[in-house]
């Protein structure tokens, strides 16, 4: 089974599934969600390719970051106090010299005023360091599931490619139509209801190839274990919808 890249805009182009849609009644409002649900369902093969190399970087990332992150949690006290008030040296240090020569009589009181504002409430030094310790965090987590999916699942069976585009076929068809995923067949396997015509259509454009024999054993095993998700939108509940298939 030929793989489909993984451009969101591909297969399922705008001109592609406008006929499509068209042709099965699909509500307009809903036609760009499920055109990126097929997209998503045709593209999955390509996000779970091994990438040896991507798994190097982003191990070696982690391993800098990390090491970042335990640098900043042993910091000594004059250390953070230091960063504390390092900002507001910056903004003092145009008045050094006359700081260092003590000739503060000089200085007009409301400088010396601002010079006190200065000190006590700049302290972005440590903020920065606090944030910067909760944000090398996010993206140690974000980093871990990027190495996870780098690693692959080699070896996945062809048909589970086909499972996971009529899953999302199963939910396009049942919220653009609003009619019940009913799968007809002729004898020889040519699709006689509008819903296993739909499946035809769908795997037709991302993977030529497949029989109509395919199509029909696969989707009915799509039918039997897919709920309708009423909200397309709804993200969290599309995926573990999308997402429920044998391992």
């Amino acid at each position: 089974m030929a793989d489909a890249g993984a451009d969101p805009e591909q297969p399922f182009t705008t001109d592609v599934f406008a006929p499509i849609a068209r042709r099965y009644g699909f509500l307009d409002a809903l036609t760009p969600v499920l055109r990126f649900t097929l997209n998503f369902a045709a593209n999955a093969t390509g996000f779970e390719k091994s990438y040896p190399e991507a798994r190097k970087e982003l191990g070696a990332l982690r391993r800098t970051i990390n090491k970042l992150d335990r640098q900043i949690n042993i910091l000594e006290p004059e250390t953070l106090f230091l960063v504390e008030r390092a900002s507001a040296c910056q903004k003092l240090m145009p008045n050094v010299d006359i700081l260092q020569s003590g000739d503060f009589e000089s200085i007009p009181e409301a400088a010396l005023a601002s010079f006190k504002t200065i000190a006590q409430t700049n302290c972005e030094g440590l903020a920065l360091i606090e944030e910067l310790s909760e944000l090398s965090a996010k993206l140690d987590c974000y980093l871990e599931t990027a190495e996870r999916v780098a690693r692959g699942q080699g070896g996945r069976p062809a048909n589970e490619d086909l499972e996971l585009l009529l899953l999302a076929a199963y939910q396009a068809y049942v919220n653009g139509t609003g009619a019940p995923f009913t799968l007809d067949w002729h004898t020889d396997d040519a699709p006689l209801s509008n819903a296993a015509r739909f499946c035809v259509d769908v795997v037709s454009v991302a993977f030529p190839d497949v029989s109509f024999a395919q199509v029909r054993t696969v989707s009915r095993r799509v039918r039997e274990k897919s709920i309708p998700v009423s909200n397309m939108q709804n993200a969290a509940t599309f995926l573990a919808s999308f997402n429920k298939r044998d391992r």
